[in-house]
């Protein structure tokens, strides 16, 4: 009987305080869990980067972005329209250099030169930075506008006209290539489309404001109208456009002498810049002048078709060996690109 009184309230502590493997009771409030496992706290998740705030550390934001935007519009604006400006003006042009002869290579000279250093430009920007090569093409364009509204020769134009669309060339192509990084991923879209109608706005105004000025004032002002724009816009360019990570904590004349660098000018591919400018001016000239001033027949167009041919295929075995080698150049157009469905699609 002493025994058993003595077990029993042993087995009532025990039913009335249940302990796990660890000996220790669960705290009181505490998570119960099954099994003899402790609860273990978690820690509180951190919150979420705002998308704004990171947007607002990578991209210009506010006044500064809508400033440089507008300097980008007036430059594309200007050397668009000057595509198309001239077409109309050319009677008043011929006229006053008397020149007829030679009219068509007043449009032909800037067209040619435009193409052939578009990929050229593209590949320049990559060694010297978008914003000195941006910088250069739209002081080239505005310098030889203002050159070539005081022209008095035909043969004089037309070269100047062809310097001018080295200008116009590396506006197109570096502003197309500036632009993604400018803006979120989320409004590149609106972003572009403003871009893509004032190119279709400049190119039909063109002829229109070309045969105004022709009829009501002086056809030097067809290019000397780009002088105050493109001041403007190079001003704007220079102050608001951020500089690559790589210059932004250096002085400027130390900016300045990295630019001219030995270093960055043997990256140069001069052998195929050679050749893929050399085919695109035969093969613009070609479709430019076949059927107008020449038949297609003719020995020039076949010739010259022919020629352009060539040279392209070996700008294609050129950039090939080029990727391949040791050697320091860089290709202007890297075979590699077109292993890339979706890049060798928009190529296409």
């Amino acid at each position: 009987m002493d025994r058993r009184a003595s077990d029993q309230p042993i087995e009532r502590d025990v039913q009335l305080s249940p302990m796990g493997a660890s000996g220790l009771a669960d705290p009181p409030g505490g998570n119960q869990q099954s099994g003899d496992k402790e609860a273990v706290p978690q820690p509180e998740p951190e919150p979420a980067s705002s998308p704004t705030t990171e947007d607002q550390d990578k991209y210009l934001q506010g006044w500064r972005l809508w400033a440089l935007t507008i300097a980008l519009w007036i430059s594309l604006f200007l050397s668009t329209l000057e595509t198309t400006i001239v077409s109309t003006s050319l009677v008043s042009i011929t006229d006053a250099l008397n020149g007829f002869i030679l009219r068509d290579w007043i449009v032909t000279s800037y067209l040619l030169t435009y193409t052939g250093f578009l990929t050229i430009y593209a590949k320049l920007s990559d060694i010297f930075g978008k914003k000195t090569m941006l910088l250069l093409a739209i002081a080239i364009f505005t310098v030889f506008s203002g050159l070539c509204g005081a022209a008095n020769g035909m043969v004089e134009l037309i070269i100047l006209r062809a310097f001018q669309g080295v200008g116009a060339s590396g506006i197109f192509s570096i502003i197309m290539a500036l632009a993604p990084t400018l803006i979120s991923l989320n409004q590149y879209g609106k972003y572009m489309a403003i871009f893509s109608t004032l190119f279709i706005v400049a190119n039909v105004l063109g002829p229109v404001l070309g045969g105004v000025i022709s009829q009501h004032s002086d056809w030097r002002w067809v290019f000397l109208l780009n002088i105050p724009g493109g001041a403007v816009a190079f001003v704007l360019v220079a102050i608001f456009l951020p500089p690559s990570e790589a210059s932004a904590q250096l002085p400027l004349v130390q900016v300045l002498r990295s630019k001219v660098q030995r270093s960055n000018w043997v990256r140069v591919d001069i052998v195929g810049m050679v050749f893929l400018l050399a085919a695109s001016v035969l093969l613009v000239f070609a479709l430019e002048e076949g059927g107008t001033r020449y038949p297609w027949k003719s020995a020039v167009v076949i010739s010259t078709l022919v020629l352009a041919i060539v040279l392209s295929i070996a700008f294609g075995f050129w950039e090939v060996f080029l990727e391949k080698s040791n050697w320091r150049q860089e290709p202007v157009f890297p075979p590699s690109i077109c292993k890339d469905r979706l890049s060798a699609a928009m190529l296409l």
